[in-house]
């Protein structure tokens, strides 16, 4: 029997032209985004899973990706920056000066496939 690989649901891989493709255009809108004064920020691929609970998150518990660390918490693969971002910037940045302007600078983990059209 022949075993086929191939990629989970609601991911494939992007490749040759495509890829470039791909990259160049992120490229142009990253650069847009510096021009207007962002900084770029990364957060974790994987949060606790509090970070994403349903009070602070915009996905169902049941639709997260969900592990457990050595010491039996439950951590996620991150969905959306939103609630990553938020963690950050309460941890990082003082609600008492200026604006701070940020753009995300990896890409989420959802079960919903993503479309580069």
């Amino acid at each position: 029997m022949q075993r086929i690989f191939h990629t989970p649901e609601g991911v494939r891989d992007i490749y040759n032209g495509e890829c470039s493709q791909k990259r160049k255009v992120q490229e142009k809108i990253h650069r847009v985004f510096h021009q207007y004064g962002y900084e770029d920020i990364e957060t974790p691929t994987f949060e606790y899973f509090e970070v994403f609970s349903r009070e602070v998150g915009t996905i169902p518990s049941k639709e997260l990706y969900k592990f457990f660390d050595r010491e039996g918490n439950t951590l996620v693969l991150r969905p959306d920056f939103t609630p990553s971002v938020s963690r950050a910037c309460a941890t990082y940045f003082s609600p008492d000066k200026e604006p701070v302007l940020i753009t995300p600078a990896t890409e989420d983990i959802s079960k919903k496939p993503h479309r580069w059209e």
